[in-house]
């Protein structure tokens, strides 16, 4: 079985990466301060104090570890990728280094020439460098963590001017290359390789498409670019350090060729507007799904039961979202307005949802309480009470029925 070796294995780019080696059949060495439930075996590892990696086999060393604070940073980064450099020739084998978009000897952030610092030695130990665009996806750690959370809350959203571009690259994507790497890495000794999306794009545009995605929709305020760099200089002032340099990587992104490697690769990357639309669909049908299961269930549903109508609509469907009314999305029970025979022969495809929804709903123990009234002890008294709390909802359904029959009759 082929073996890997990865440093900073439970990080947001390591956690991905191990998932897809350990599933593509590669055994997993994570190299970390704390162990990885995505790892074969486990080795301590810090890059404050940089013991060799030891394990019995020789095999390749994926460098993904990273220190986010302190500034004697950089020297102890560089002089633990020596020690892991030196580690890897005694054993006979090599550093894939994974680095940054950002890196270069005259970036404006000790972060990026760091990156560039390593990315020398390790080249010149005939290693391996990748460096990643803009990373993103999956389950939330590091920078798009921070960026996912800031899209999530916003109420407006900086558009810088003049706009600094982004080249995004799906954590997924990411973790396959790696391995294509791996797989044939003699092509690829003293190379470094760049994998992001072909086309800039506005960072703006890519925060707004993000929040969009998960249901958000603020405005995009102009900010000139001047004004971001002297709120970096403040930051940095008080003591905001990560803050301000990731400010001033932002304003000084390089742009990057990635056609070549990528067809290098033979590795086609997902476009993240694909990405970011597939998931505010998603996003619709779950809401669809809380609304209709409510409707038929007459209570909350769990949110096993909505992912499985989710499901139910993506495959059946084809992810495609019932056009509801926002009334009804957020008060389910007023969906009765429009479950009248009369509209049900009209619309068959709103026939078919509620169906769908029921019988989902009646294949759970939440459902089989609801319909067969498996309430055990108490249950005649919480079957009235439950009658009392319906009569408002029934009134809001009626009320509303008759107002939307009203409406189309006019119409």
């Amino acid at each position: 079985m082929r073996s890997v070796t990865v440093t900073g294995a439970t990080g947001y780019v390591g956690s991905h990466f191990a998932r897809a080696a350990r599933s593509a059949g590669w055994r997993v060495v994570a190299a970390s301060r704390h162990a990885s439930a995505h790892a074969d075996a486990s080795v301590p590892y810090d890059l404050r104090t940089p013991a060799p990696v030891l394990h019995a086999e020789a095999t390749p060393i994926v460098h993904l570890a990273v220190l986010t604070d302190g500034s004697d940073g950089p020297e102890l980064e560089i002089a633990a990728a020596r020690t892991l450099l030196e580690e890897a020739r005694k054993r006979g084998t090599y550093v894939l280094f994974v680095s940054s978009q950002v890196a270069r000897a005259d970036a404006p952030t000790a972060y990026g020439r760091t990156k560039h610092s390593i990315e020398e030695v390790v080249l010149a130990a005939g290693g391996i460098v990748v460096r990643p665009g803009l990373v993103y996806g999956g389950e939330a750690g590091g920078l798009y963590a921070t960026l996912l959370r800031a899209a999530r809350r916003a109420v407006v959203l900086p558009a810088i001017v003049p706009a600094p571009c982004v080249q995004p690259v799906h954590v997924d994507d990411l973790a396959a290359a790696l391995l294509r790497v791996l797989e044939s890495p003699e092509r690829w000794f003293g190379r470094v390789l760049h994998l992001a999306e072909p086309e800039p794009q506005p960072f703006s545009a890519w925060m707004h498409e993000l929040a969009a995605a998960f249901g958000r929709a603020p405005r995009r305020v102009p900010v000139p670019a001047a004004l971001v760099r002297a709120g970096a200089a403040l930051a940095a002032a008080i003591g905001a350090r990560s803050l301000a340099d990731r400010a001033r990587s932002l304003l000084a992104i390089p742009p990057m060729a990635t056609a070549s490697d990528l067809a290098a690769l033979g590795l086609a990357l997902r476009s993240s507007r694909e990405v970011f639309a597939r998931r505010a669909v998603r996003r619709a049908c779950v809401r669809e799904g809380a609304a209709l299961l409510r409707y038929v269930l007459g209570a909350a549903p769990g949110p096993a039961l909505v992912r499985r109508y989710a499901r139910a609509i993506e495959a059946l469907r084809d992810a495609q979202p019932l056009p509801l009314p926002r009334w009804g999305l957020r008060i389910p029970c007023l969906l009765r307005a429009l479950d009248q025979p009369r509209l049900r022969a009209a619309d068959a495809e709103w026939q078919w949802r509620v169906h769908a929804a029921a019988a989902i709903a009646e294949a759970s123990p939440q459902g089989a309480r609801r319909f067969l009234a498996l309430a055990g002890r108490g249950s005649r008294a919480r079957r009235f009470a439950a009658a009392l709390a319906a009569l408002p909802a029934e009134a809001l359904a009626r009320a509303a029925s008759l107002a939307l029959n009203t409406r189309r009759s006019r119409g």
